[in-house]
């Protein structure tokens, strides 16, 4: 974190210097620009946003990618022939720090019309060009151990992933 503080304290002091030399035009005695002065939360917002920007796919190729690395992840387990279904239950990446941005959604795994499988997934998006799935709880899992959302999701998922997981549905 302090390194990239200090690269762009290094890049703001870059910006004022070319700023100066194009305003000065060769003028020793002109005005000199001041740089724009960040505030930390304002540069992690910039370092987030070009994470996101650098690592997220193209509206049109974001489905594609992430159903077929969502197939990819699950055809050793259930093997071939998977329809992959999936809702975000974000509409927006999650960006924490500098690491690649997140995703979470709720997949459904069906072959020949028949569910095999339900569950939360976490991915990360990685140079606009695949996702990697970081962690994937069935709905089993979830149902079996509902804590074990708490570490891997965002606090504001876990209503949607308990619902969906049916673990608010009152036991018959």
């Amino acid at each position: 974190m302090r390194l990239i503080l200090t690269a762009l304290s290094i890049i703001g002091i870059l910006h004022a210097f070319a700023a100066y030399a194009l305003a000065a035009d060769g003028n020793p005695s002109a005005e000199k620009p001041q740089a724009p002065q960040l505030s930390g939360a304002e540069c992690m917002r910039l370092i987030q946003k070009s994470h996101i920007d650098a690592n997220v796919p193209r509206e049109e190729d974001f489905s594609a990618f992430l159903i077929r690395y969502l197939t990819s992840y699950f055809e050793p387990i259930h093997g071939k022939g998977l329809k992959i279904e999936y809702e975000l239950l974000r509409a927006l990446p999650t960006q924490s720090g500098v690491s690649y941005p997140k995703f979470y959604a709720w997949v459904t795994i069906n072959r020949d019309g028949k569910v095999l499988d339900q569950g939360a997934v976490r991915l990360a998006a990685i140079r606009k060009e695949r996702f990697e799935i970081t962690h994937w709880l069935s709905k089993a899992d979830i149902q079996h151990n509902p804590d074990s959302i708490k570490t891997i999701f965002p606090a504001a998922l876990f209503p949607a992933i308990r619902s969906k997981a049916q673990l608010d549905l009152p036991q018959a």
